[in-house]
This record gives C-alpha cells, sequence and structure tokens, in this order.
C-alpha cells in the first residue's frame, strides 16, 4: 500500500533500512499523511468510511473497486439527499443559500427600516427644533411688543405730564402776569448836579444806582445809571443792566423749584407831575419835600434760559416818587414803581435815593422869594 522494498524491509519512500529497520522522515503517498517515521491514511471526509479494501473513503453501503466506490449508498449524512452512486448536499446548500439569502434581505429590510425610523425620528427632531425655535422666536417677538408697548406708553404718560407740567407752567406764569409780585429793591443812589443853564432854575441831576431784592418768586438785581430834572414836571431816563431768576417747578424733580436765570440790559423814561410841593406847591424845583406821580416806559432785550415772553421785552407802569432836602447838598429819594403787566424787566420795586450835591438852600429860599 504504497511501500518499496528496500533491503529486506517494505519502507516507506524516503526511508532507509538500518540494522532491518526502516527508518526516517518518510514521503507518503497520496491519501496517506505522515507521522513520525510512518504513514497512515488520511481520515475519509465527513460523512465518508472504509470501503472492504480500507482505504478508499465511500459513503456508506458502497464498495471499492480499484479505487473507485460504486453502488447506491445506503445511507448519507444528514442534509444530504441520495444522487445517482452519491450523497450530494447540493439541495441542502441551495436551501441555505436561499436562507441566508432572505436573512440577508430581512436584514437589509430590518436595517433600511431602522434607518427610515431612525431619519423619521431625526426629521421629527428636527422638526420638534424647528418648532420649539419658532416659539421661542415668537415669544421673543412677544416679549419685544410688549417692550416696546410699554416703553411707547411710558413715553406717551412722559409726554402727557410734560404736556401737563408745561400747561400748569404756562398757568403759573400766566398768573404772574397778571399779578403784581413784590420784589423789594433798596437803590441806594449817588446823586449831583449836572451842567444846566446857570440860572438855578430847572436842576439836572445826574444818579448812579444798584439794587437787589428777592422773594419766592425769583430775584432781581439792577444796576442803573441816568439824568433827573425837576421843575414843573419830573422828568428821568436812566440805562440799566438787570439780572436775576425766576423760580418754576421741574416735574422731573417733583415740586421742587429749580431756579431758571435771565439778563436783561435796556433803558427807561420816567415822565411825571408834582402831587404835593413844600414851600413851592406844585412845582418840583428848589422845593424842600416834593411827592410825584407819573408814568414811565421800560424796555430791555432779555436772555434767559427759558423765557417764555421772547426775548424783547417792554413794560409800562405807574410809579410815586419822593424827595425831600435834609441840609445842603444831602437829600433823600424814593421810588415805587407799580408794573401794568409783570414779566423779566417789570418789577414792582421800592427805590430808596440817598444825594448828595445839588443846589444850596440860600439858592432854594432867593427863588422862593423872589417867586413871591
Amino acid at each position: 500500500m504504497g511501500q518499496v522494498k528496500l533491503g529486506g524491509a517494505c519502507c516507506w519512500p524516503g526511508q532507509a533500512v538500518v540494522d532491518g529497520t526502516c527508518r526516517g522522515i518518510p514521503n507518503c503517498p497520496s491519501g496517506f499523511r505522515s507521522k513520525a517515521e510512518q504513514c497512515e491514511l488520511e481520515p475519509c471526509e465527513k460523512g465518508r468510511v472504509r470501503a472492504s479494501d480500507r482505504m478508499t473513503c465511500c459513503w456508506p453501503g458502497q464498495g471499492a473497486t480499484e479505487g473507485v466506490c460504486r453502488g447506491i449508498p445506503s445511507g448519507c449524512p444528514p442534509n444530504y439527499d441520495v444522487v445517482g452512486e452519491a450523497c450530494s448536499n447540493e439541495r441542502y446548500l441551495k436551501r441555505l443559500a436561499a436562507e441566508r439569502r432572505a436573512t440577508e434581505e430581512r436584514q437589509r429590510a430590518q436595517r433600511a427600516r431602522e434607518r427610515r425610523e431612525r431619519e423619521a425620528r431625526e426629521a421629527e427632531l428636527r422638526r420638534e427644533q424647528e418648532e420649539q425655535r419658532n416659539r421661542e422666536l415668537e415669544r421673543q417677538r412677544q416679549e419685544e411688543a410688549r417692550r416696546e408697548a410699554a416703553r411707547a406708553q411710558e413715553q406717551r404718560k412722559r409726554e402727557q405730564h410734560l404736556a401737563e407740567q408745561a400747561m400748569h407752567r404756562e398757568a403759573a406764569w400766566q398768573k404772574r402776569r397778571q399779578e403784581l409780585v413784590w420784589t423789594p429793591a433798596l437803590l441806594p443812589g449817588l446823586t449831583g448836579p449836572a451842567p444846566s443853564d446857570g440860572d438855578g432854575d430847572m436842576p439836572l441831576l445826574y444818579e448812579l444806582a444798584y439794587g437787589t431784592g428777592s422773594n419766592d418768586d425769583g430775584s432781581h438785581q439792577r444796576l442803573a445809571i441816568g439824568l433827573r430834572m425837576y421843575s414843573w414836571a419830573e422828568i428821568a431816563a436812566s440805562f440799566s443792566y438787570s439780572w436775576g431768576d425766576y423760580h418754576f417747578e421741574d416735574p422731573d424733580k417733583g415740586r421742587s423749584l429749580v431756579p431758571i436765570p435771565w439778563t436783561a440790559f435796556g433803558g427807561d423814561f420816567q415822565l411825571g407831575v408834582p402831587l404835593v410841593s413844600w414851600p413851592r406847591l406844585g412845582l418840583a424845583d428848589f422845593s424842600v419835600f416834593n411827592l410825584s406821580a407819573g408814568t414811565y416806559l421800560q424796555y430791555g432785550f432779555v436772555t434767559p434760559e427759558q423765557n417764555l415772553d421772547g426775548e424783547f421785552q417792554a413794560a409800562v407802569g405807574g410809579y410815586l416818587s419822593e424827595r425831600l432836602w435834609l441840609v445842603d447838598g444831602l437829600f433823600v429819594g424814593g421810588d415805587v414803581r407799580l408794573p401794568f403787566n409783570s414779566n423779566a424787566i417789570a418789577r414792582t420795586q421800592l427805590s430808596v435815593f440817598i444825594g448828595l450835591g445839588g443846589p444850596d438852600r440860600a439858592a432854594m429860599e432867593s427863588a422862593y422869594r423872589e417867586d413871591n
């Protein structure tokens, strides 16, 4: 069975005889495998068995003729079918392939279904996220709209409040215009004789005066220089610079009074007649005491921070004037001005003058004797 005669012994190809024994690794023929220094038959394939020749692997029930299996198998391994003189698992393999294809198809379908379900879940998640973003954007838009409406309402309230305050302020201003607001002003004046015709009549005096005063309505200060003439009439003209402030309620600070500053420069003209004169009744010149009444016109250019009457202002009013000679070269006088209107340059004023200079007592007495 594949061995060769060698030196009186049967050995496998590739062996040598040593002391009458086959030694060495053999070169086993087909159907055999090497095991140590021997060759043994390879095991039959699955389901096959040794035939009657004890070498050929055939299906059960078959015989071997010259190494070829003959006969109908009496039995085949599981999953094998008798096909002619052989056992075949072709049908089984086809079934396995079909089952495998079916399994693969089911798996592909399962994967496709899972992919569709995953894509559906992802699409649903994206839709929910988009809806959530849209709801958040809508909430933000509504919140912004509410804030804008609140701001607009607050702005309307503020504008309404300011309008009411402006109306209140305008009403208060008009009320001030209709009422006499007393601002006592002590105006000490430096007066003296000015050049005249030299005959002692109608003395012409200059005046330099400063005064200040204030009350809850505001403050008023005035600096003036002018000329005053006494005779059968009292005539005075002056240039002045005035400044002060008005008090208003600030709408942003409750009822607290806020000063609104102003300045003015201008002039005024005063004309009056003597009411009581002594010792020359009805005449102002050379009288020891004289009380006159008349009217005055005052104008000025006003530059306040907030002026409801415009920049140019004028005032008309009445006045009462008094002058008393004390001794030679010294007299006192005073004015009370009552404006017919009330604005920055028109204030109710009390003015007191202290005069130095002017005609002496002897000239007045001489003039009096000549007239009587």
